[in-house]
């Protein structure tokens, strides 16, 4: 029985080596459409194991001629020899002409170049190897049961080829993705912290992935890598679960992260088959689970104007983004829902529209635009008019009009529209910082600021305090920077930074309005170094938190780099205010003392911590949870 399974093998390595060129030729058919060749795709050798059935067939002749015809009968040493050595020969060529840039975990991320052909033409060489090593077992010499051999060694060889085609696809095709999920947690998550303190927690970003963003979660940080997405929990930086496709991810930065309507899901995209199709999957941010996923269409892109501020929006049912000045919507799967032509894009009125005049929030999506009361005439269009004379003309007899859109049907949700007068320009719309958990947030269109979700006015501008120049942003038309803006504001309230003239040498002015604009308390910073960053702090409760930029330095000065500030009453002196020690590597002297790097930084609150993000130039990024 053993001779027989013998002589079987044998046959089917001599029908495997014969079906080497058909096999290898449907492969080069099949990648034909192919911009590359192969040698540009796979191993610029791809073709040696070739020359293996040359070899082959001469020892196979010589074979049938000296045995006459009987593959079962004895052979020498030395025919024995030289197949043995072929065999050898054709499993390291086998070796030699893979190519390894082609499967996922053997190759680098940044050298990874699927191709079907290459896949195909190197498991030819595979069958060339396989084939040989089979034929050997002709070999044994012994003559049981000799009938039938050939018919179940053509069915065995047969099916061998078949089930090597069959894997093509599969092969090419794999991506593997590290997916980790942790179970459903009863408890309420921790809230954004009031006050912070020290540092918690410390998170390295894996060597192999760039940290794109970190954006705050159900529980806590959600970083999002350029090949994925990790969730942390934000009390005690404990990695929750992660998502990543090092190998498959699609190069989507914008589309990727937290929704911006649902902390509780964030979604990523990944790229699927030969085509490298694009699905997106939706993930909850508390347990990493895979709620959704699915196709997403490619005729969305999210590379939007300038008209929108402060980029495209992310929503778990609908994105939205601008290509020129026209607005579009798409569904969760990237389809075309609606769009609409705004400012100089209508071609029914004579608009214009400002840079930044989209704003984004939840499901809304608003814009800002000023019209006049006149038509285009015929064959002109407001976007082929002198931007001055559309604005004149608006400004002469015209009205300004601020629109809020559902972002998923398009339809109107409100509306409001005054009329304009000459010292009017196109309203430009600015956001603050995400308001209070129990307050709505509000937008603001130069001196005025409006309630998100109703379009109404809101009062808490002082008047007169933040200066505007004529295109809505804060400072004087001499396009001198405004001295005083914006930290937070929301319908209960605004907190607004006022720095001193330069010549006067005074404190920092940190001025908190009710809902009525009225100054109800002013913080006056009497330290330098105290207002340095303050323009990208993070205001909690009652105090703001800042980062020190002297201290986020490789200069090995080891100051200390998170200011707390109490938002208080009265003059804060440096006795006042609490510094919060950071211990980084990043910030450790570079071997050549005479130089320093620049070391990137931002906070981001979240439910459990304050996180500071902490980058340099070669993509290395730490967190560190500030926690009260």
């Amino acid at each position: 029985m053993v001779g027989w399974v013998s002589g079987v093998l044998g046959r089917a390595g001599v029908v495997v080596l014969v079906a080497v060129v058909p096999f290898a030729a449907w492969v080069l058919w099949r990648g034909s459409g192919m911009e590359e060749a192969p040698e540009e795709v796979g191993h610029p050798l791809w073709w040696l194991p070739v020359v293996v059935l040359p070899l082959f067939a001469l020892l196979l002749v010589e074979r049938l001629v000296y045995a006459a015809g009987n593959l079962d009968a004895p052979v020498t040493y030395r025919h024995r020899g030289l197949l043995i050595c072929l065999s050898v020969f054709a499993a390291v060529l086998a070796l030699v002409v893979a190519p390894v840039d082609t499967f996922p975990l053997i190759a680098s991320v940044s050298d990874f170049a699927p191709s079907e052909p290459a896949t195909g033409l190197w498991i030819a060489a595979l069958l060339v190897a396989l084939g040989t090593v089979l034929y050997l077992g002709t070999l044994t010499g012994s003559s049981e049961r000799p009938r039938g051999r050939w018919y179940a060694g053509l069915l065995v060889g047969a099916l061998i080829v078949v089930l090597a085609a069959a894997l093509v696809t599969p092969l090419s095709e794999y991506r593997p993705i590290s997916h980790s999920s942790t179970a459903e947690v009863s408890e309420e998550p921790a809230p954004v912290p009031v006050d912070v303190d020290e540092v918690g927690w410390t998170w390295a970003a894996p060597e192999d992935a760039d940290v794109v963003q970190v954006e705050a979660g159900a529980r806590g940080p959600v970083v999002v890598l350029n090949d994925g997405l990790v969730g942390l929990d934000g009390g005690t930086g404990e990695e929750l679960w992660s998502y990543r496709a090092r190998y498959s991810y699609a190069w989507s930065d914008r589309e990727r992260g937290v929704f911006a309507d649902r902390n509780d899901l964030a979604s990523t995209f990944v790229l699927e088959g030969t085509e490298e199709e694009r699905h997106r999957v939706v993930l909850d941010t508390a347990t990493g689970r895979i709620v959704e996923e699915g196709p997403f269409s490619e005729d969305m892109s999210l590379e939007s104007s300038r008209m929108m501020a402060p980029g495209p929006h992310r929503g778990s049912k609908a994105y939205a983004h601008v290509r020129g000045r026209t607005l579009h919507a798409f569904d969760a799967q990237g389809r075309i829902l609606w769009e609409l032509p705004v400012g100089e894009d209508d071609p029914d009125r004579f608009c214009v529209a400002n840079d930044p005049s989209v704003l984004a929030y939840g499901e809304l999506l608003i814009f800002g635009e000023m019209c006049a009361d006149i038509a285009p005439e015929e064959g002109e269009s407001a976007a082929s008019t002198e931007w001055q004379r559309r604005v004149d003309a608006a400004q002469s007899s015209g009205t300004v009009s601020l629109t809020a859109l559902d972002v998923v049907t398009g339809e109107e949700v409100w509306r409001r529209e005054w009329e304009s007068h000459r010292e009017e320009y196109p309203p430009a719309l600015f956001s603050v910082e995400d308001p209070r958990p129990v307050e709505d947030p509000v937008f603001l269109v130069g001196d005025r600021a409006f309630d998100v979700r109703t379009g109404e006015d809101s009062d808490v501008v002082p008047p007169g305090l933040v200066k505007t120049n004529r295109f809505g942003a804060p400072g004087e038309d001499n396009q001198v920077p405004e001295r005083r803006f914006y930290l937070r504001a929301d319908t209960e309230g605004a907190l607004i930074a006022e720095y001193p003239e330069k010549e006067s040498g005074g404190p920092l002015s940190l001025h908190r309005t009710d809902s009525d604009g009225n100054v109800v308390r002013t913080s006056s910073l009497t330290a330098p170094d105290m207002a340095v960053h303050v323009n990208r702090g993070v205001v909690l409760e009652d105090v703001l938190v800042h980062t020190d930029p002297g201290a986020l330095s490789t200069d090995g000065q080891g100051r200390s780099a998170v200011v707390v500030t109490p938002l208080e009453e009265g003059t804060i002196t440096e006795e006042d205010v609490r510094r919060v020690d950071i211990s980084s590597d990043l910030l450790s002297p570079l071997e050549d003392e005479s130089e320093t790097e620049r070391v990137d930084s931002a906070l981001v609150p979240v439910p459990g911590a304050v996180v500071l993000v902490m980058s340099v130039s070669d993509g290395t990024t730490e967190l560190h949870g500030l926690v009260g």
